[in-house]
């Protein structure tokens, strides 16, 4: 799981974290990280270190601990003591356990509601778009009717008379021109 917390060695470089980890490792007090620190630049007080180290233990213990647990299940599976069907449910339940939060993200269920959430909204995105150039092209042919319109109005006030050509220009306006060739 993500940590949603800023702490100040997030700031320091892979060097100096780097320095901090073989520190813990090394077993050095926490004045010689620090002075360790300095050396190449870096200025952590050793409270910092201090929180930092018992952070980094207790992470250790934990991955230490799920080492030993792999290593129990392969012996368990070797030995036929469990088939491979029990060892994914025994890791099912641990990450469960371990991460309730986390496993949502892993529940095929839940994934598969996700989808169809996502699926929608872009299908309602399309159908608004769809919509927007609807009336768009409405738009488009309501402005060419009025055009047509007041073009005609005008031959009529001239006193003039339709012809093939007005009304080809009205079918067009309309979309009716290919019906009115076939």
């Amino acid at each position: 799981m993500a940590r949603l917390t800023h702490k100040a060695t997030d700031e320091l470089s892979a060097e100096a974290q780097r320095v901090m980890v073989a520190g813990f490792r090394a077993k050095l007090t926490y004045a010689e990280i620090g002075r360790q620190l300095r050396e190449i630049g870096q200025e952590v007080a050793e409270r910092t270190i201090g929180r930092r180290g018992m952070e980094w233990r207790t992470a250790e213990a934990r991955r230490q601990t799920a080492v030993e647990q792999m290593q129990a299940l392969i012996a368990a599976l070797k030995a036929e003591e469990m088939n491979a069907a029990e060892i994914v449910h025994a890791l099912g339940v641990q990450a469960l356990l371990e991460d309730p939060e986390e496993w949502k993200a892993r529940d095929p269920l839940y994934a598969e509601e996700l989808r169809i959430k996502r699926e929608t909204l872009e299908l309602r995105k399309r159908q608004v778009e769809l919509g927007e150039r609807k009336l768009t092209m409405l738009e488009e042919q309501r402005n060419r009717a009025v055009e047509a319109a007041e073009a005609l109005g005008q031959k009529a006030a001239r006193g003039e008379t339709l012809t093939a050509a007005d009304v080809d220009r009205i079918r067009a306006v309309y979309g009716l021109r290919e019906q009115a060739a076939a």
